[in-house]
């Protein structure tokens, strides 16, 4: 943003703008978002006022050993680069090349796809829970913490207001995202890099398939 008079341009200052993320290429000072207050995309629940809805899923999640060995992601696909990267992947990915099962799918923008659409309730049954950028940041990091479920972040140059107080290993774990996935990369490039994520992401979930790493992931 830039702060100045008509009369005397050459009297500028360049301010930071407040802006509901900022990016490590920007200046921007993050701020609570509208989400905070109402959330229409957020359905199946008495209240997307977040005081409400934070206690109505820490509430309403199961133990851990009652979760399910999953992983497990929604949201909407469409304007997303690293989501239009990774799902059509997700999509072909080998049974066996994690261990535990993949829940990936294309819930639409607002939650189009009915047949598919998860309530935030119902996504904390599942031990692990997939995070990633949307077209710029997505809200749904505070969502997905407050499940207690074990959530593996990809790795953002993004970041919301909150971010300063979270710790990799502690709050959530994180995973680097595909380099190199423009569309004028060679599909070979495409296949090695998705090829290394999953193998990073394999790795992460390993670990916490343990019994120390459970312990972990309950902390």
């Amino acid at each position: 943003s830039v702060s100045g008079s008509r009369r005397n341009p050459g009297h500028r200052l360049r301010l930071p703008m407040f802006a509901m993320s900022a990016s490590d290429f920007t200046t921007e000072v993050p701020i609570p978002d509208f989400t905070f207050f109402t959330y229409s995309k957020v359905t199946g629940v008495k209240s997307s006022h977040w005081p409400v809805l934070s206690a109505e899923i820490a509430r309403s999640a199961p133990r851990w050993d009652l979760r399910r060995d999953v992983l497990f992601w929604r949201g909407c696909v469409g304007g997303s680069r690293i989501r239009s990267f990774l799902f059509p992947r997700f999509r072909n990915l080998s049974a066996n090349a994690l261990p535990v099962a993949l829940d990936a799918d294309d819930s639409g923008w607002f939650g189009r796809h009915k047949e598919v659409y998860t309530s935030l309730p119902d996504q904390c049954k599942s031990k692990f829970l997939l995070h990633m950028d949307g077209n710029a940041y997505s809200a749904g990091l505070k969502y997905k913490l407050a499940c207690g479920s074990l959530v593996i972040v990809v790795r953002s140059s993004y970041h919301e207001f909150f971010y300063p107080g979270l710790v990799d290993g502690q709050h959530y774990v994180s995973v680097a995202a595909p380099r190199n996935i423009g569309k004028n990369e060679q599909s070979y490039v495409h296949t090695r890099q998705f090829n290394h994520f999953v193998k990073e992401l394999a790795n992460l979930l390993d670990r916490y398939q343990s019994p120390q790493g459970a312990y972990e992931a309950q902390q």
